[in-house]
């Protein structure tokens, strides 16, 4: 669980997962494993694109029993606060609960009523899982510590050194993040033994969703080599997806939220130093109101040129609610220009991008529809206009 970063783990845990299945035939006879994500459902019976994080509980159970009567081993999942808050995931226990991050999200008449109702419903992962996995870098980190260390059988954790508890046993080390051609290598330190990792994924960030999925990989007994395979096979269909082309960067990420975007522009900052940073960016009708404030402010911070246009409007009126993010833009300076229709305003964006431009086109990923007036309507795709465009 966390606020941002549960997709992309997943992928590197499933990832690492079938790699081992494949390494260990005798023990995997399906040679995979099963997941439950947002992007999609596979559990060696059913294989289809998901709608909700988690399922609700009547699916989630029949999912359960699919991978079961399939021979998958492994089924790696994300859990939401929704999930715990609507009780889809009641008398569940996990092997390994990964706690990622936490900022202030998901709060509205639709979702949370406030961000301690929010916190209190992921907080419930640590009192469900044997193993609890956290990430010291994270705010209120230390109530995560507390809370996983009342309830569950072994506590494992990983920061930098600045935020590791070198007096702890089970604490990683994270060190030494050099961002490579493609992808980043990293060095992790456990008491005396030191390991050297590499990831394909653009995003720095990505190593610390990396990290947890290897410490929940050793947790459950698996080797270095299937970590290592399984970490550089992972790609994640509209997250961090990056194509480059005469001088172009283009990055289709699924960022949608303060937390989210504040490590995407730190990332793209610390990557991409001095290069023009344009964002095709807008926020959902109806739910998590605060995004609005949250993304205006800090794409007036750090991007050089903003399209605003729709993401999931519902109800709402799209230039209305890009009226208000540019309202949180505009003390900021930086230009921007509403355009409605999502499509176009990616299109335009791409093709009018300058040599050196990194062109980020945030919050839809590989979505294949908008959520307009209760229904799904549909639409290309980020991922998809993006391909076309660059022929790639």
């Amino acid at each position: 669980t966390g606020t941002n970063g549960k997709t992309t783990t997943t992928y590197f845990m499933k990832n690492i997962l079938d790699a081992f299945c494949r390494r260990n035939p005798q023990l995997c006879a399906a040679q995979k494993s099963a997941v439950l994500s947002t992007v999609e459902v596979d559990t060696g019976i059913e294989h289809h694109e998901a709608h909700l994080t988690t399922p609700e509980s009547p699916d989630l159970q029949r999912y359960f029993a699919q991978t079961r009567d399939s021979g998958l081993p492994f089924l790696t999942m994300e859990v939401s606060s929704q999930a715990y808050k609507l009780s889809r995931v009641y008398g569940m226990d996990f092997d390994i609960g990964m706690f990622l991050n936490i900022g202030e999200d998901h709060i509205g008449p639709l979702e949370h009523t406030d961000f301690e109702d929010y916190f209190s419903c992921k907080l419930q992962l640590m009192e469900h899982c044997r193993t609890a996995i956290i990430n010291r870098e994270m705010d209120h980190a230390q109530r995560v510590l507390e809370h996983a260390r009342a309830h569950a059988q072994r506590v494992l954790t990983f920061g930098k050194l600045e935020t590791a508890d070198l007096d702890d046993d089970d604490c990683w080390i994270l060190r030494d993040i050099q961002k490579e051609e493609q992808g980043f290598t990293f060095t992790t330190s456990h008491g005396l033994e030191q390991d050297s990792w590499r990831i394909r994924m653009a995003g720095r960030f990505n190593v610390e969703n990396a990290l947890a999925a290897i410490l929940a990989a050793k947790a459950l007994g698996v080797d270095d080599q299937s970590i290592r395979e399984g970490l550089l096979q992972n790609e994640v269909q509209g997250r961090m997806n990056l194509f480059e082309k005469d001088g172009v960067t283009v990055l289709v990420d699924y960022a949608h939220n303060f937390l989210s975007f504040q490590k995407l522009y730190e990332s793209l900052k610390a990557d991409y130093p001095g290069q023009r940073i344009v964002v095709v960016v807008g926020c959902p009708g109806g739910k998590a109101q605060l995004r609005r404030r949250d993304i205006g402010t800090l794409s007036g911070q750090n991007a050089d040129y903003l399209y605003l246009t729709a993401e999931d409007p519902q109800f709402e009126d799209v230039r209305s609610i890009c009226e208000e993010i540019a309202s949180f833009v505009k003390p900021y300076g930086t230009p921007y220009e509403i355009i409605e229709d999502r499509a176009q305003a990616v299109e335009k964006a791409i093709t009018t991008a300058q040599k050196g431009d990194v062109i980020v086109l945030a919050a839809k990923g590989e979505e294949v529809y908008q959520k307009v007036r209760g229904e799904y309507v549909y639409y290309e795709s980020d991922l998809a206009i993006a391909k076309r465009l660059l022929s790639v």
